[in-house]
């Protein structure tokens, strides 16, 4: 998986931890920080607004001369704040927009969405992801790195011309020091740039990434388990149920309205029988048998009637037959 991917993973993680956000104990973060969030969400979404649409502008005195002077002036203006922000990240790449959105939620929500132990754990787990995300992208430019160092030291000592006979033994010392001197250089480039000590090798490196992209994997995997309508523990989904095709939204509500009507046919038959018991218990205590009469009466016609054209045995069996 490429870092684009991963990082299309985190930000659909993110728009669906902002939507399970629970109301209570979140505040409203300042139009400021909800404007940053917009205008990184269309970029990242969109592109640059300057190719998409011009910016508005506030509607002439003329047409706001009656009652809604004020509401639409309003809205102009809020229109024109939302084009502002979202040309602020002109410019910007939809990846590099998506990694700042990112950011720009995660320090949003730990300041104002942290009240309940849910939103702190939505948070926290977002955290987790990104972070993953982020640490494995710079393993693997270390990885790279080093990579790239192997390959240089065997071209430089490769590229190193073989010395006559008799200067065999200057020509040695000259290349063991120039040696010395690209190992030492390459240690101290590789200290500098990678965080990693001296006795991480690519076989390690490749296991943390590896663990660290498999630690993605598991948090994408409970995030679509989290959404999907048939194993959310709130039944169906809002938002996955908002996304389907008008077909297969109408074939669940098909599906519910079945379900309905079977559940209500079920309650209903349970309570008629239980009233119809209870009145047969009091017949015979009371030592009435008309109702009891008539019931086997009726069940008589009915199986009678399931015998016609078939060789149920079975139902002759029954005391009403």
């Amino acid at each position: 998986m490429t870092t684009s991917d991963s990082i299309d993973r985190v930000f659909s993680h993110a728009l669906a931890t902002v939507r399970r956000l629970p109301r209570t104990g979140s505040s409203r973060p300042p139009p400021a920080a909800r404007l940053r969030l917009y205008g990184l969400y269309k970029q990242s979404m969109e592109g640059d607004v300057d190719a998409i649409l011009p910016r508005p502008a506030l509607p002439p005195p003329a047409l706001t001369r009656y009652g809604s002077r004020q509401l639409r002036t309003r809205e102009a203006q809020a229109e024109i704040e939302k084009w502002d922000a979202w040309h602020a990240c002109k410019g910007m790449s939809r990846t590099a927009a998506k990694k700042a959105y990112i950011r720009t939620l995660i320090e949003t929500m730990k300041e104002y969405a942290s009240g309940t132990q849910e939103s702190r754990e939505l948070v926290g787990e977002l955290e987790f992801v990104w972070r993953q995300v982020t640490d494995s992208s710079k393993w693997a430019r270390a990885r790279a790195y080093l990579k790239a160092g192997g390959k240089a030291r065997e071209a430089r000592q490769a590229a190193i011309p073989a010395a006559d006979n008799e200067d065999e033994s200057e020509a040695d010392g000259s290349v063991v020091r120039n040696e010395e001197v690209s190992d030492a250089s390459d240690s101290a480039s590789d200290a500098e740039s990678s965080p990693a000590s001296a006795g991480d090798d690519p076989w390690r490196l490749s296991v943390e990434a590896h663990l660290r992209h498999l630690s993605t994997e598991i948090a994408a995997l409970r995030e679509q388990l989290a959404s999907h309508y048939l194993l959310a523990p709130s039944g169906y989904s809002p938002y996955v149920y908002q996304h389907l095709s008008f077909r297969w939204r109408l074939w669940y509500r098909l599906v519910a309205w079945v379900r309905w009507a079977v559940w209500l046919a079920v309650r209903q038959a349970l309570v008629q029988l239980s009233l119809l018991g209870l009145a047969l218990l009091y017949g015979r205590w009371k030592g009435d048998r008309r109702l009891e009469t008539w019931l086997r009466e009726r069940v008589r016609v009915a199986l009678s009637w399931a015998r016609r054209g078939r060789d149920w045995r079975w139902l002759s069996r029954l005391p009403f037959g």
